[in-house]
């Protein structure tokens, strides 16, 4: 496979509300290298998806890109047309969802929906080479390809049917491959089965991936580097070691503390106090300051800028290097 990487500069996107309009992600910048797995981190609303959505050509009509660049291939994706990108998905890249139930067609048998993405790009292939594709992708996946394809989605489990979007976005050989929560509302014994298809996945096809979820845990098996973003801005990224064992930034280090583990006292989880800014009336300076234990008057007042600490480690904190070695 052609490995290509993806890049992505100076991104804002913003939504169009009546009359009014507000930045829902701002100034985003991130490279994931050909062949890497990149995950993003975060609470609900800190803009994941949206960049994500972006990338795929799938924001709401009330979204719109501000500025900024989406680098595939050293090919801005921003400046192609609607046939363009669309001819793009699932061929370069593809990209599997959440709730893999409402991605599917519950009146079509699992094999006719792999089917159509061959049909919709106009694959000339015999049944035969699409029927191998479509088994080897499975069985990629961890799956019975007997006990799957002759299937209709509400016969199999939660954690099959996400193995099985998964497999369906992989049948047209993408290069990048984009993961929005692909563990949600699955047990923890599910989660370990899509995870490990995504491992193996990874393994036998090497293409680049972008992983964005709640799930510390499963960026962590995952993921090479990570990025975190709050209120629409990335606030540290850096290799999994530096993000999960050096972490600087209090929104980091506050996550990483309040994630719950079976192996320790439940009690001594730390949950980050008050909620993520309302995207209409952000505060001022630093947009994580009315929740941050390490606030001081300054950082109400001035905007941080990324810093590149060692390695690939970069945090926005302007108190980073007065208060990351008293944070525990």
């Amino acid at each position: 496979m052609n490995k290509k990487g993806l890049e992505i500069k100076d991104l804002s996107i913003s939504y169009r509300v009546g009359k009014q309009s507000f930045v829902a992600v701002e100034d985003v910048n991130m490279k994931i290298e050909p062949g890497k797995i990149v995950g993003i981190i975060g609470e609900s609303g800190c803009g994941k998806s949206t960049v994500m959505n972006a990338i795929l050509d799938t924001l709401p009509q009330n979204g719109f890109v501000g500025q900024g660049e989406i680098l595939f291939n050293n090919k801005n994706l921003l400046t192609l047309n609607k046939e363009e990108r669309r001819q793009m998905k699932w061929t370069e890249i593809s990209c599997a969802f959440q709730y893999a139930q409402s991605a599917m067609n519950p009146v079509a048998k699992v094999l006719d929906q792999f089917l159509d993405a061959f049909y919709d790009h106009g694959i000339d292939m015999s049944s035969e080479e699409k029927l191998n594709i479509i088994q080897e992708k499975i069985e990629m996946c961890g799956l019975d390809w007997e006990r799957v394809v002759d299937s209709y989605p509400h016969e199999l489990s939660g954690g099959m049917r996400q193995r099985v979007a998964i497999a369906n976005s992989l049948i047209l050989d993408p290069s990048l491959l984009l993961l929005d929560e692909p563990t949600t509302a699955l047990d923890i014994i599910t989660q370990a089965f899509v995870v490990e298809a995504l491992r193996n996945v990874h393994k036998s096809l090497g293409l680049t991936m972008l992983l964005i979820s709640h799930d510390i845990g499963n960026i962590a098996k995952l993921a090479d580097n990570v990025i975190v973003m709050y209120a629409g801005t990335i606030v540290e990224s850096g290799t999994v070691e530096e993000i999960f064992y050096e972490s600087k930034h209090p929104y980091t280090r506050g996550l990483i503390a309040s994630t719950p583990s079976l192996r320790e006292d439940l009690s001594k989880r730390k949950s980050i106090q008050g909620e993520p800014p309302n995207l209409l009336s952000m505060p001022e300076g630093c947009k994580f300051h009315p929740r941050c234990e390490y606030m001081v008057e300054r950082c109400k007042q001035i905007i941080p800028k990324t810093q590149v600490l060692e390695g690939q480690h970069t945090c926005a904190c302007i108190r980073v290097d007065e208060i990351s070695g008293g944070l525990s």
